[in-house]
């Protein structure tokens, strides 16, 4: 289990989502099917909205996961809490994946800053 974070909007958003819903289970997200929301539904349904939206490259639900993560290297969140907020089990994990990141931001920024043609 994984802990999730939201903002008052989006918990604005989910009640108001709960207070619809009419059957009984306790997933927080289901199918059409009342069943629980699985990795594979969500994929699929990732699918199909690229489809509709004309999209051609392939987004996945990880493929937000890891923008997600960049998003928060990128802006200088310690690597201990990108590695809690995705839900890695081991720190190195996190630090294989987003140093490189920042470490080329970083380099940009420098450039930018220091570097006045």
């Amino acid at each position: 289990q994984r802990t999730i974070f939201f903002n008052e909007e989006s918990i604005m958003w989910i009640k108001l989502y709960l207070e619809r819903r009419t059957d009984k289970n306790p997933a927080l997200f289901i199918t059409t099917g009342k069943n629980r929301l699985t990795n594979q539904d969500n994929t699929r349904y990732f699918k199909r909205q690229r489809k509709i939206a004309g999209i051609n490259k392939k987004v996945t639900p990880h493929c937000l996961r890891h923008c997600f993560a960049s998003h928060l290297a990128f802006n200088n969140c310690p690597f201990t809490e990108i590695k809690t907020l995705c839900g890695h089990e081991r720190l190195d994990t996190t630090i294989r994946y987003y140093v490189g990141l920042t470490d080329k931001s970083r380099a940009k920024q420098a450039h930018e800053q220091y570097l006045k043609y």
